[in-house]
């Protein structure tokens, strides 16, 4: 299946599947406690965007490499299949509507939820009467409901400075943020240990104040596994081309960074607060496929990946 997808669309994949489905999936009370150490939280967060890029692109075989290491851990945390059929069905409904909304018109292709739908039946040892995917479900529909994104729930940059959740001196600190990404991506022309020093520094502070409101705790979640991810890279064992790729990335970001705390929290002339929440977790993700993409020889084995 031969899908090409644009930035736009990545950026609403993150925001409208990746975002939804890591949400439901940190409020859930077992998930939840695991997910607290940093490395496993970076390592779901990447394997639900290789889950769906492996979707895009029909690769079956990669992604049931993904299902057996992931089943291993949902037996060490005692979860049942009938509970990861639901968990599993919500992505894969979440998926089929930015797919048939976003990439085509037609009915999303069922031939190939079935190829998943045996993989989940066979590794998770479901021997129900229906497929182990659930589609057209009332129970999944209203989850999937809850996620959904409504105009309605938009909150400007005027209204959320009135809420007055961020403590005056995170805002001064956030506000001083601002120079301090702008003078590290003038300061640096390439990818080097010290530019990332600096870097993760400075996305550390924000990632803090961010997970600690109730508004940006997503996105505090996102930066703070990105963050492990930047401390792990390992420079020397990149190819040119991928740490020129690299640094064009973590530029964007930086760029995002600054124009989203103008916006919000200086001009405060944003209509939606959480207009650049999917930039930012869309950046990560790219960055991520990138590295992943350029260390595909390794064996993929080694991940401690949950799906």
């Amino acid at each position: 299946m031969a899908v090409k997808i644009t930035k736009k669309d990545l950026y609403l994949l993150i925001d409208e599947v990746v975002l939804p489905f890591e949400k439901h999936v940190l409020n859930d009370e077992v998930f939840g406690r695991y997910m607290q150490d940093e490395t496993k939280r970076a390592n779901h967060n990447v394997a639900i965007a290789k889950l769906a890029i492996r979707l895009l692109y029909d690769n079956v075989d990669a992604a049931k490499k993904l299902f057996m290491k992931g089943s291993e851990t949902h037996k060490e945390l005692q979860i049942t299949t009938e509970e990861m059929r639901k968990y599993l069905s919500i992505f894969f409904n979440l998926f089929n509507e930015w797919y048939q909304k976003h990439i085509k018109t037609d009915e999303f292709h069922k031939e190939l939820m079935n190829k998943f739908s045996e993989i989940f039946a066979e590794t998770y040892e479901y021997e129900g009467e229906d497929d182990f995917l659930m589609f057209e479900s009332e129970e999944i529909d209203e989850v999937i409901e809850t996620m959904h994104y409504k105009d309605e729930k938009k909150i400007s940059a005027v209204e959320y400075a009135s809420h007055e959740e961020i403590l005056d001196d995170d805002l001064s600190s956030i506000i001083e943020l601002k120079e301090e990404f702008e003078h590290i991506l003038n300061m640096y022309e390439q990818l080097n240990n010290q530019y990332l020093e600096v870097l993760t520094k400075e996305l550390s502070t924000l990632a803090n104040i961010m997970f600690a409101t109730l508004e940006f705790r997503d996105v505090g979640y996102g930066l703070n596994n990105f963050i492990v991810e930047l401390k792990n890279l390992d420079i020397d064992s990149l190819d040119d081309t991928t740490k020129e790729l690299a640094y064009a990335l973590l530029s964007q970001m930086n760029e995002d960074i600054q124009k989203w705390i103008e916006s919000l929290f200086i001009t405060q002339d944003a209509v939606d607060i959480h207009y650049i929440d999917a930039s930012f977790l869309a950046n990560i993700s790219q960055f991520s496929i990138m590295l992943e993409q350029d260390s595909s020889s390794e064996d993929e084995s080694d991940d401690d990946f949950l799906f």
